[in-house]
């Protein structure tokens, strides 16, 4: 399934049971006027999209055709310690 960055960040809030105000939350922002405006015009970097992940319960990942998988360290570097080199 191909989707833009925002339907597949609504999508993981929906299979999170999360609302856009937690988003803000978890991004730091502060309004909900900012995740609207990420929404509309696709702002997304890749801090934004390990924290959704994140708090969604996702993880955040490359997938290629051999069948490797490298995945994306959680947003909060205190919990990811390990580098990653070590996950291949």
């Amino acid at each position: 399934m191909s989707v833009s960055v925002s339907k597949a960040v609504r999508m993981a809030l929906t299979k999170g049971n999360k609302r856009q105000t937690d988003l803000v939350k978890a991004l730091g922002l502060s309004s909900s006027q900012s995740v609207f405006l990420k929404l509309q015009k696709e702002r997304w970097t890749g801090t934004d999209l390990a924290k959704v992940a994140e708090l969604t319960g996702g993880k955040l990942a490359f997938f290629y055709p051999d069948g490797t998988e490298i995945r994306i360290p959680q947003a909060n570097p205190e919990e990811s310690a390990e580098p990653l080199q070590d996950e291949l």
